[in-house]
């Protein structure tokens, strides 16, 4: 950039010299002063970075016009925090003395009158605000400079899905490049000689593995193998017959690995060659094997045959190396033509461009282009920025530190730096402290978020690490943590809390199987939670998507409405996938499952597509749907289907059909030729679900920069360092890569020079790291409690079984008495498990609770009452109550094929029975419905008379009529439930399929009501009914009377506890509809 612009006039005539003063009245860490110009605030977690943000930008609009004022993030919730704090504190401190006085001690005394004039002057001038997201700010600057920087000019940035197919079709003009004769030998190296089974998926690996970091490296960067070493064909021979001819005493250990090392030089297998035996010695500086000294002529030969050796396997991985760099020069040559065909970029792409050429633009025009002179920046989550943004941002901040007046000021925590799989660099946060000028530091480690049962257990785990000693390799990277890491406090010392970490009750399984544990531990421990404190937010976080997959469906079975951050799949709806068939069917008339799907459907007769049809008769129907979108477009169409299959629709299946229509318009300037192709744009679809739930279920990333009262994570075996895709590395520490390696082993990493296997160390220090910040980030989401699940390892005949190098291992190494683990028990402890929440959920507490002093930590190591099963046993009350680990559906289902073909039907048409007062459904109806539940097909007519004969016979009837609940009927019901039907005035709601969850002494139980009566005075209900449909035989006939009886028992005793009724004024009645018999079930 060119030299520094002249500064602004300065408009404001108010000082900004702020408060000396160490805190705010309310205990908040005071920002450094505006006067002391360049600023780098290192602040942990929860400890008020957006506070201190604010601080300093009401600081700076005293003097200076927002425009001239630059505030980014990373995200819009954070731009749209920081507008709204700047916004609500003006407007607080302009209303309320005390408030304006708790402002001034911030930013230096200030007056309503001046708080009432730069509130109206920013919201006068929100246009002009510029605070928001860096690919905001990039995306202006593209807009700007298309030119310059090499973009067309009608240039968009793209979603995923757009992306995705964007890259599909660069991989396939990269497939088709001369007739693919390019392609074949660079595959062959890229997959290191083996066949791969998808030349296309081998591609896409390398696509998403290294292209974006292929982009910030010269091509000699690929090429830091050195070579060499390898002999001639001939003197190899000569080498293998010099060593096939030495004299060694037959049977011994050095004749046999001689003899082994001959055969795999033979194949060709130098790695294994160079990995036992002799070799391995020599390699390892040893010069004995076996204790024996050995022989002169066999260390020559050996050293010739591991010098040719290591050539051979530094030249293979050097040549996989320039096949990836070939095969990416040539993908990034094919998406160029695509960017300049259709304009479509993504944001890293705009990032790239920009950080290439923006520098060798002068001053003036960005300053004419962009319409924006800046004097101040700041940056939030700067530990987050990659090399490309800050090559991009490092010109301007140099203008505006060369300013007499201008400043710089950002924010972040490297303890938290999550992102470095999507380019983030977190060594730049420490490069800016050491490279502006006159920069001050300051450091924030006093939570206000948690509380300090939380912090006490954060400060333990991290200033503890050391404690690991099973780490190996990795166990200097863990202790650079620990070294850098600050002890933290707490502002808020009067928050109560409670942290444990415990282990799942699997004793055996595998990895799959403990993960599928700890989830469902999880999900108990929600279910408890919910009850112990009824106003608390519960963050369930994970490492894997897996997990969070596993833990939703986990809820679900106990009747536990959660949601799930970054939404659920748009196919989870029955619907969609109707649609999805005609969509596909419409390309493939011979696909026979989208036929079928879609004919047993409304969709069916509305398109003409039947089960059973000729070839010419599907083509014709696929062509009528084809005609349709081509004339009407894709929103018009769906919208079409979709009112054809609402009367088979609930609220969410119906809202799915609704965004699928909004789906379908964004859709229609992309589409294509081929419908299907709409089908797979769906399937990659995630939709938002409204959801009131206090539970939230996400990935750790996801929940950066939130919080929640209670925090728990059931997924924490996982590996701290995982393989790495590659290795990269530059002349110091936040610098361009000029060295990239596609990472092959850990032996072959042996063989290269120190300066190369440090950029494989480097690499795995930065893996490390990130696993230690993302349990950092997830510890410290909690306001209150924190629960933590790991897997048993308990010990084995007295012996303890090795520490895992995982952030389990390194909890138990941290907080744990004892190395060993055993199922179902608490390893620690910290603070008062009873604790009370504040009447004020903000996570910071309330001021008129009263202060409950912190037990001490103690690690526990205490089996819970009841043997090793540490949580709950979550089951059906349709399991029986003398066998609880039965699952109620194998305990009382019929035979398989009946239960699935009879019981679900007439369960579906129950469900649609409100009062037979109103009549029934119609014939129509039910018959639509037995297509949906049925999932082979009708015919349906047979079943439908029967049950229609059973719904007739007078027993079934009466208790699906109003009159049951009269006076003069009242004798004919339960005891409780007849006396209370005597009185007048009472109101009737009857509810179907109704979900339920309870907490039933030690027991998890959750199911579904077939029929629910509440009778109710005014507003207020009085009793309950709970009738539960059956299909086998009646009575005794089933043999599983006593079981349907307690089952029903529960269910009438969840149903009364829901609606704050004692269960003796509940009813409790089985149906057998199949024999027509009604039982009422004592209530005890």
């Amino acid at each position: 950039m060119a030299a520094p612009r002249p500064p602004a006039a300065d408009p404001a005539a108010s000082s900004a010299a702020g408060s000396s003063s160490d805190c705010g009245s309310d205990g908040e860490t005071a920002s450094i002063r505006i006067g002391d110009g360049q600023v780098l605030i290192r602040a942990s977690a929860g400890s008020g970075k957006t506070f201190q943000l604010s601080n300093r930008y009401l600081a700076l609009l005293r003097r200076c016009p927002p425009e001239r004022i630059l505030a980014v993030t990373f995200t819009r919730k954070a731009a749209a925090e920081i507008l709204d704090r700047v916004l609500n504190r003006l407007a607080a401190a302009a209303l309320d003395a005390e408030e304006r006085r708790r402002l001034g001690s911030f930013i230096g005394d200030i007056s309503e009158e001046e708080c009432l004039q730069l509130l109206a002057g920013l919201t006068r001038q929100l246009h002009r605000v510029r605070i928001g997201t860096l690919d905001g700010f990039f995306s202006r600057l593209a807009s700007s400079l298309s030119l310059e920087i090499g973009l067309p000019p009608d240039w968009r940035i793209v979603d995923e899905h757009a992306d995705r197919d964007l890259q599909r079709r660069a991989i396939d003009a990269v497939l088709h490049e001369r007739n693919g004769q390019f392609v074949g030998p660079l595959v062959n190296l890229l997959a290191k000689g083996d066949s791969p089974r998808s030349i296309g998926r081998l591609i896409e690996d390398a696509v998403a593995n290294f292209y974006d970091v292929s982009r910030l490296v010269p091509a000699a960067a690929w090429s830091r193998i050195p070579q060499g070493g390898v002999v001639s064909g001939e003197e190899l021979q000569a080498l293998i017959a010099q060593v096939a001819a030495l004299r060694l005493p037959p049977g011994g250990q050095l004749a046999k690995a001689r003899n082994k090392d001959l055969a795999l030089i033979e194949v060709g297998d130098w790695l294994s060659f160079m990995g036992s035996g002799p070799a391995a010695k020599l390699l390892a500086g040893e010069t004995k094997y076996y204790r024996a000294e050995l022989p002169e002529e066999l260390v020559a030969a050996y050293r010739a045959l591991l010098a040719h050796a290591r050539g051979i396997l530094l030249k293979a991985w050097s040549e996989q190396n320039d096949a990836t760099r070939q095969l990416l020069d040539r993908y990034h040559e094919a998406r160029r033509r695509l960017l300049l065909e259709t304009g479509s970029i993504r944001f890293n792409d705009v990032a790239s461009a920009l950080a290439e050429r923006v520098s060798a633009i002068d001053g003036p025009t960005l300053v004419h282009r962009l319409d924006m002179d800046l004097d101040h920046m700041l940056i939030d989550e700067f530990q987050d920025t990659s090399l490309n943004q800050w090559r991009v941002l490092r010109p301007f901040v140099e203008d505006v530190v060369q300013r007499p007046r201008g400043t710089f000021f950002c924010v972040g925590d490297v303890k938290q730096a999550i992102y470095g799989w999507r380019g983030g660099v977190a060594a730049l946060f420490d490069k800016v402290a050491r490279e502006t000028p006159g920069i001050q530091e300051q450091q924030l480690n006093a939570s206000r978020r948690s509380s300090p049962p939380v912090i006490e257990a954060v400060n333990e785990v991290f200033l503890n690490l050391s404690r690991h000693l099973e780490l190996g390799e990795i166990g200097t990277h863990v202790d650079d943590w620990r070294r850098a890491f600050p002890r933290h406090a707490t502002v808020n010392n009067h928050l109560s809390g409670y942290v444990r970490l415990e282990s799942s009750d699997l004793l055996e399984g595998n990895a799959d199987e403990h993960r599928l544990a700890c989830s469902a531990r999880a999900a108990d421990l929600v279910a408890e939670l919910m009850q112990t404190h009824p106003r608390a937010t519960i963050g369930v976080l994970a490492q894997r998507n897996a997990v969070v997959a596993r833990t939703m469906y986990d809820l679900g079975q106990r009747g536990i409405l959660a949601s799930e951050e970054g939404g659920v799949p748009m196919t989870n709806s029955a619907a969609v996938q109707l649609v999805q068939s005609v969509l596909r069917f419409a390309d493939h008339p011979a696909h026979s499952i989208a036929r079928f799907h879609a004919a047993h459907s409304p969709l069916g007769p509305l398109l003409g597509i039947e089960a059973q049809m000729s070839d010419k008769s599907a083509h014709a129907a696929a062509l009528a749907i084809r005609e349709e979108l081509a004339r009407t477009g894709y929103e018009a169409a769906v919208a079409r289907w979709a009112a054809a299959l609402r009367p088979l629709c609930n609220s969410r299946e119906w809202s799915r059909l609704r965004r699928l229509r909004g789906l379908a318009a964004a859709w229609q300037p992309e589409a294509t030729l081929r419908c299907s192709d709409f089908a797979d744009r769906i399937d990659n679809e995630k939709v938002e679900e409204p959801s009131e739930s206090r539970v939230r279920v996400m990935t750790i990333h996801k929940a950066k920069g939130l919080e929640f009262d209670i925090v728990i994570l059931p997924d924490l075996d996982t590996k701290l360092c995982d393989v790495p895709a590659y290795a990269a590395c530059g002349p110091g520490p936040a610098e361009l890569p000029d060295t990239i390696l596609v990472y092959r082993n850990q032996a072959l990493t042996a063989l290269l020079p120190p300066e190369l296997q440090r950029a494989v160390e480097e690499q795995q220090r930065t893996g490390v790291q990130e696993s230690l910040c993302c349990l950092y980030v997830a510890m410290t989401r909690a306001a209150h409690a924190l629960y933590m699940i790991v897997r048993p390892q308990p010990a084995r005949d007295g012996k303890i079984g090795k520490l895992p190098a995982t952030a389990a291992g390194l909890l138990r190494a941290t907080l744990a008495d004892r190395p060993d683990a055993p199922p179902s028990a608490r390893l620690y402890e910290c603070g008062d498990p009873e604790w009370r929440q504040p009447l004020t959920v903000d996570g910071l507490g309330s001021e008129d609770e009263a202060a409950r002093p912190v037990k001490p930590a103690r690690p526990l190591l205490l089996p819970l009452e009841g043997g090793r099963r540490r949580r709950r046993e979550a089951v059906a009350p349709s399991a029986s109550i003398r066998s609880l680990k039965v699952s109620g559906d194998r305990l009382l289902s019929l035979s398989a094929s009946e239960f699935t073909e009879r019981g679900s039907l007439w369960h579906a048409w129950c469900q649609e029975i409100g009062w037979l007062d109103d009549g029934l459904p119609p014939r129509d109806r039910l018959l639509e419905i037995a297509a949906r539940v049925r999932i082979g097909g009708g015919p349906f007519e047979e079943d439908l008379d029967a049950f229609l004969t059973a719904i007739g016979r007078p027993a079934i009837r009466a208790v699906l009529l109003q009159s049951r609940y009269r006076p003069e009927q009242a004798g004919k019901l339960p005891a409780a439930l007849g006396a209370v039907c005597r009185q007048e005035d009472l109101r009737l709601a009857c509810h179907t399929e109704r979900r339920f969850t309870l907490i039933d002494g030690d027991r998890h139980l959750s199911g579904m009501i077939d029929r629910l009566v509440v009778l109710s005075r005014g507003e207020t209900p009085v009793a309950v009914e709970v009738l539960d449909f059956k299909t086998d035989a009646g009575g005794d006939a089933s043999g599983r009377s006593a079981a349907y009886e307690e089952q029903l028992r529960l269910y009438a005793r969840a149903a009364a506890r829901s609606l704050g009724l004692d269960p003796g004024v509940s009813g409790a009645t089985l149906v057998w509809l199949a024999t027509g018999t009604v039982r009422n079930v004592p209530v005890r």
